[in-house]
């Protein structure tokens, strides 16, 4: 397992992809135009991030998330990328994603369009030559969810069940909802006579909804299809998805922002998730993301995860 990283300067990318075979080598990374600090960690001007995809299960061959960080102009971007399973070619799919959006935000010299740029991405699915002929209900498809940072400005968007979170002086929120079809069960049908979740979700609300949905979809507890995604970028779907509106919110000194798959809220229960960042929650995103992998694999995940972890030290 390794953590990838790259240096500030004026345009940096680092894109990573585990192995599609399991080897006792780890995890093989590619990193273009940096390095890491002595630390280890991603420089973007102030602050700093790290990020980590892994085949994590030991029962699958190929990875299907994929991580994209850039910096541009002294903006950044965080991408994490999961191909769809139950379709074909996820992680041809998710690496279409990750190049797209990412060629976008250079394009763009980092004042990226987000809805803009996931829309291109999904025609790219579609009109990728190789996807020709595959039949609507396997055509291959991914989900995603993005972070932009400009300057003390955050702007986040996403699709599917990836999920982006910010723990903001010992207080996790939930900052995008999940679109699958466990979501709208729950907030229509499981909560009783309580309102409908209202979001950033923190507290009770968030931990009642994550573990609900872990249990769910545990294997060993009885997978359901309520994982199910109700939009994802190509997926054999001709229109546009319909996203969720921009999250924007003004950054503070030692917010950390964290991108996960679900690979992640599958297994890892909430308390110990809490319980990593509040260890690590003001120590350097490289730790963060070290320590919460580990944590997973305790449970023995059954799908591939991405982590990334953004720290805002600007005011």
């Amino acid at each position: 397992m390794r953590i990838v990283n790259f240096r500030q300067g004026p345009e940096h990318l680092l894109s990573y992809k585990a192995p599609n075979k399991i080897t006792n080598k780890g995890i093989v990374h590619t990193i273009t135009r940096g390095e890491s600090d002595s630390t280890g960690n991603i420089l973007l001007g102030a602050s700093a991030a790290a990020g980590i995809c892994d085949l994590a299960a030991v029962c699958k061959e190929t990875n299907e998330d994929a991580l994209v960080i850039a910096e541009t102009k002294g903006n950044a971007l965080l991408l994490i990328i999961d191909g769809m399973g139950g379709h074909k070619n996820g992680e041809v799919a998710a690496e279409i994603v990750g190049g797209s959006i990412v060629k976008s935000f250079f394009a763009a010299a980092g004042a990226l369009d987000l809805p803009q740029a996931f829309s291109t991405a999904h025609a790219e699915i579609k009109a990728f030559p190789t996807f020709c002929g595959i039949d609507r209900d396997h055509f291959p498809g991914a989900v995603a969810t993005a972070a932009l940072i400009e300057g003390n400005k955050f702007k986040g968007l996403n699709c599917g069940d990836a999920r982006t979170y910010l723990w903001r002086k010992g207080k996790l929120l939930l900052l995008t909802r999940d679109n699958n079809l466990f979501f709208d069960i729950y907030n229509s049908f499981g909560r009783g006579k309580k309102p409908a979740l209202k979001f950033p979700l923190t507290g009770n609300d968030l931990e009642g909804y994550y573990e609900a949905f872990r249990l769910c979809h545990v294997p060993y507890i009885g997978e359901t299809e309520n994982n199910v995604v109700t939009i994802c970028l190509g997926g054999g779907v001709a229109a546009d998805p319909v996203l969720d509106k921009i999250i924007e919110f003004d950054l503070e000194a030692g917010d950390l922002v964290l991108l996960v798959t679900d690979g992640l809220g599958d297994y890892l229960p909430f308390k110990n998730f809490i319980e990593v960042l509040q260890r690590r929650g003001h120590f350097s995103p490289e730790e963060v993301v070290n320590e919460l992998f580990l944590e997973l694999l305790r449970f023995a995940p059954n799908d591939n995860v991405t982590i990334a972890a953004y720290t805002h030290l600007r005011q």
